[in-house]
């Protein structure tokens, strides 16, 4: 029997609770594969089953919702419909049956969920867009995630206190920084120490390349 366990964090901001694996990719947002990473260290401790596997690392979004609907969106059951999908977990989802119809057991071909970012083709498999990945490169990610802390930390010791922000979708962090003033950033001056994402990179696939030693995550 196949068992696994879920991360699902709750996130007041639309943007803080969207899980980018890019962004993961590159050390830009450490949260949710530190969780899993975690739980997974500490499976004993937390009363789990030995051979539990990632599930699904998720994002919920807790707001309130303002519908905008169309005159043909006025009857109860599109109402529901749409506030039911502003509600939709985000993240990424073990590619396992089990794992997906245990979060949403209505999935069949050509079916889109409403509760987990998963979608079906006709021919059973998984659409494009769906954020799903087996366990191995789940557990690749939670690696690579790892060396990224590991390295952040040397470059601290080892005293990197550069100029050089990490430029991704044309925002830099300097923009949402309270110590600006610290550290001078100068579009004029310091652009040309900005480091920059590869954003046409598919983080699954580079992960690929995460060496697991056997037993790592036993």
């Amino acid at each position: 029997m196949k068992v696994f366990v879920n991360i699902i964090d709750y996130k007041s901001s639309k943007y803080s609770g969207t899980l980018d694996l890019t962004k993961v990719y590159y050390g830009m947002q450490m949260q949710m594969m530190t969780y899993m990473d975690i739980v997974l260290q500490n499976k004993q401790r937390l009363g789990l089953n030995p051979l539990t596997q990632p599930g699904g690392l998720l994002y919920f979004h807790v707001h309130e919702p303002r519908l905008q609907l169309a005159w043909n969106e006025l009857d109860e059951d599109k109402r529901n419909e749409k506030f039911i999908n502003s509600f939709k977990l985000s993240g990424l989802v073990n590619n396992d049956t089990s794992v997906i119809e245990a979060f949403d057991n209505r999935m069949e071909p050509n079916y889109s969920s409403d509760i987990i970012p998963v979608a079906m083709k006709k021919d059973g498999g998984y659409r494009s867009g769906s954020k799903v990945a087996d366990s191995d490169t789940i557990y690749k990610l939670i690696k690579h995630n790892k060396a990224n802390f590991v390295k952040t930390a040397t470059d601290i010791m080892d005293g990197h206190t550069e100029v050089a922000p990490l430029k991704y979708n044309q925002t830099l962090p300097c923009d949402f920084c309270n110590y600006k003033s610290v550290c001078h950033v100068d579009g004029m001056i310091d652009s040309k120490r900005y480091r920059t994402v590869d954003e046409t990179i598919n983080p699954l696939e580079e992960v690929q390349n995460v060496e697991l030693e056997e037993g790592e995550f036993e």
